[in-house]
């Protein structure tokens, strides 16, 4: 019998209110459903280029759909909000003094990528990141 600790599985059923428990087990189908969907080739092909060459296929969708103004703005948010995570935890009453700075430490760390790299802005740059992709396919 599976158990959870000291519990076992048949308590925990037991100890789930009938509507989780209907919850849980919809999801369950409606998940499982989607991993059988055909999306066709279309998607198929979609899919695949994003998985494998997902730095292009972002940088297609960002030059064609974002404006750049909207990124500056994006930005500036993630900023602001760096900001207010910085002052939460270091005006936290309820964190310990070394949770307190590790938190900090990780926010000060944190990268963050709005719209598109701009390192990949640069003309051939993003050529480079594919260059071994292009010469196996031609050279394999």
């Amino acid at each position: 019998m599976f158990t959870t600790q000291n519990d076992s599985l048949h308590q925990l059923i037991l100890d789930t209110p009938p509507r989780t428990m209907a919850n849980f087990l919809i999801m369950r189908v409606v998940q499982r459903a989607f991993e059988l969907i055909d999306l066709g080739p279309r998607q198929s092909c979609i899919a695949f280029v994003i998985d494998k060459m997902g730095q292009a296929a972002l940088r297609i969708f960002v030059r064609n759909f974002f404006k750049k103004e909207n990124i500056k703005l994006g930005k500036e948010l993630v900023e602001s909000i760096i900001k207010a995570y910085l002052k939460m935890f270091e005006n936290s009453s309820w964190l310990v003094q070394k949770t307190k700075d590790s938190a900090i430490s990780k926010m000060k760390k944190m990268n963050y990528i709005v719209g598109y790299p701009d390192e990949f802005e640069a003309p051939g740059a993003l050529d480079q990141l594919y260059d071994e992709l292009v010469s196996c396919i031609f050279n394999c």
